[in-house]
């Protein structure tokens, strides 16, 4: 995942993980993780796709 797929508006942002994931548990997913807006989903699908 490039830095670029994971450039979402927030309010676009598709849940891939559950409360409390880490960074690292999100990335194993193949998913981003941005947690700077606390009403989004922090782990989330990027642009391109799915998580794995």
């Amino acid at each position: 995942i490039t830095e670029n797929e994971c450039q979402l508006d927030p309010s676009a942002r598709q849940d891939c993980g559950w409360g409390g994931i880490t960074p690292a548990e999100c990335q194993e997913r193949g998913c981003c993780f941005d947690s700077s807006f606390q009403d989004a989903p922090w782990c989330f699908y990027s642009t391109g796709g799915a998580c794995i």
